[in-house]
């Protein structure tokens, strides 16, 4: 991820929360072209995305939104930047949901 896009990022949980963040932490690729980063500070962790693909984000945040509507537990989506590249999401953890899956089908077949 660019210096310029971890600065947005960082500036829309600013605007978004009123608060400074204080650590911006990349995380490893997940299959996709978007990237990912933990941002934190002594009150909150939240979790930055960024994809260029405009398309694709617009679908992703479709999807999550439909799916919070029907009671599905999907990250809240906190915040969306105005060229629609980057927005800011609930961090439920380290666990992906390749790594659940995973451990799902270990146990239960």
């Amino acid at each position: 991820m660019k210096t310029k896009v971890k600065k947005e990022i960082e500036q829309l949980f600013e605007q978004h929360f009123g608060e400074k963040a204080k650590k911006l932490t990349m995380l490893p690729p997940s299959g996709s072209y978007r990237e990912y980063c933990r941002i934190t500070n002594d009150n909150r962790s939240v979790i930055g995305a960024y994809n260029a693909d405009i398309k694709e984000n617009t679908a992703f945040l479709s999807f999550t939104g439909h799916f919070r509507e029907k009671g599905i537990p999907v990250p809240e989506v906190y915040a969306v930047s105005a060229d629609q590249q980057k927005y800011l999401l609930e961090d439920l953890g380290n666990v992906t949901l390749f790594d659940y899956l995973s451990a799902v089908r270990e146990t239960e077949g």
